[in-house]
């Protein structure tokens, strides 16, 4: 094929891909025909430009290799990021010329950088969640040890009250013991005078007793209520702990679904 023949099939060329792309022609000499997108027009070439000027072009550097070459370029060279292949022309097995179709990546660049700040957005909320949610299985944990000890609690309280019972009851019978003694030592007269000395002491012994069991019960009362309050909360406390440390694995489980789904956009970017 000579090269005329490339010059005047060149503005079809662009119909046969999808998206823009820009063509270019060259000779042994000069640019032959240059079309370009509303991407590349900032490329500096045009029509009539000698080779000298643009030797580090893939167009001539795949003249003078005489061979199919690709190259990707950053947005550093013509202020946009593009994929150029750069396909030798030969006449009787003579190279005459290369056509170059040059494709802009901007767009699957832009979905590459979009889903890798997604995924570098979606590791710093994960990290997050699975802090939080160590801390609120570590507190559920907790709750459910202070409600185990709070139960235990309750339990020794009862037995306290239990034994304080048991004092009433023995404080009572000692009174009455006292008073017995007392009525039995009025009744010996002057012999029994020591008895109801010891009797008397008896007396104040249960009287003091009483009051102290007394006291003593107002006061586990008061701790068995405050105990059970105390329960409640740390009960009500386990529960939302651990529905909140179920909520946050859901969570995390729907974050790695989305860290996934960004990672194949970065993936399909990569590929186009």
């Amino acid at each position: 094929m000579n090269i005329e023949t490339c010059v005047a099939i060149a503005p079809y060329l662009k119909d046969w891909y999808e998206q823009e792309v820009s063509v270019i022609i060259i000779d042994l000499e000069k640019v032959l025909y240059v079309h370009k997108t509303k991407e590349t027009e900032k490329m500096p070439l045009t029509v009539g430009l000698p080779l000298e000027q643009i030797e580090k072009t893939i167009s001539v550097r795949a003249l003078r290799a005489g061979k199919r070459m690709v190259a990707r370029q950053d947005k550093n060279a013509f202020g946009i990021p593009y994929i150029a292949a750069a396909n030798p022309v030969f006449d009787k097995g003579e190279i005459v010329g290369v056509i170059t179709i040059v494709i802009s990546t901007q767009k699957n660049d832009l979905l590459i950088n979009t889903g890798e700040e997604i995924l570098a957005s979606i590791e710093e909320i994960s990290a997050s969640l699975e802090s939080l949610s160590r801390g609120g299985q570590q507190l559920a944990a907790t709750s459910r040890l202070m409600e185990t000890d709070a139960t235990q609690a309750n339990k020794d309280l009862d037995r306290i009250t239990g034994i304080t019972k048991t004092i009433k009851q023995i404080s009572v019978q000692s009174n009455i013991l006292g008073i017995n003694a007392s009525i039995e030592a009025a009744r010996a007269g002057e012999l029994g005078s020591g008895f109801a000395v010891v009797a008397g002491e008896v007396r104040k012994l249960a009287e003091g007793t009483k009051d102290s069991v007394v006291n003593i019960e107002a006061s586990v009362h008061a701790i068995l209520a405050s105990v059970g309050t105390m329960l409640e909360a740390v009960v009500q406390l386990a529960e939302v702990t651990e529905t909140q440390a179920n909520g946050l694995g859901q969570m995390q489980g729907a974050i790695r679904q989305v860290a996934q789904a960004a990672d194949k956009l970065v993936q399909i970017g990569k590929a186009l």
